[in-house]
């Protein structure tokens, strides 16, 4: 989730992705976007050898509509740098494909295009660097070595970064009552 301010409003953003378990591959994900003007939200899934899209947007004229296009689920499964973190992704180099980001709340008339890549994942004592090497420049993603591999910075290839200031893992179905919300501090 992330909370960008800009001037007088903010937009609030959250991504989730739905990995298989056993081959780290991408099945589906969801990206909502909320500013002053409206609320826009995405969901891709990965069907076979397809993508399919859809999205919802306050935007006028464009504001709903879909697609499916071909797209190789394994474009997809380096996707998940928190993935490389596991055992059984510690192979030090690699060359896959990778995708930008799904996360504007402008429609994309156009799925993301699978691009090659080289994934490179260096042990560094209590942490994991991935580093992704693509036509758009490096992202280099920072990971606890230890499970559950949280991610703990995210360098982008724009010049953005992304810090960790909290984690942490609760029974959040068990704290819905007035008071609760002390546990988000």
């Amino acid at each position: 989730m992330v909370d960008v301010p800009t001037g007088v409003y903010a937009y609030h953003q959250m991504h989730s992705s739905f990995w298989d378990r056993e081959t780290g591959d991408l099945l589906k994900f969801s990206m909502s976007s909320n500013d002053s003007c409206g609320n826009s939200f995405k969901l891709g899934w990965l069907d076979g050898r397809s993508l399919r899209l859809t999205y919802h947007t306050y935007w006028t004229a464009k504001g709903t509509g879909g697609s499916t296009s071909g797209f190789p689920r394994a474009s997809c499964s380096t996707t998940s740098s928190r993935s490389s973190c596991a055992p059984c992704g510690e192979r030090p180099s690699r060359r896959n494909t990778a995708c930008r980001s799904t996360g504007s709340d402008l429609v994309a008339t156009r799925p993301p295009e699978p691009q090659p890549a080289t994934i490179v994942v260096t042990p560094s004592g209590a942490q994991r660097i991935v580093e992704v090497r693509s036509a758009a420049g490096l992202d280099r993603f920072t990971f606890d070595a230890s499970f559950p591999y949280t991610l703990e910075s995210w360098s982008r290839a724009d010049g953005s970064t992304l810090t960790l200031r909290k984690a942490q893992r609760l029974d959040y179905w068990n704290h819905s009552r007035p008071g609760d919300e002390k546990l988000r501090e």
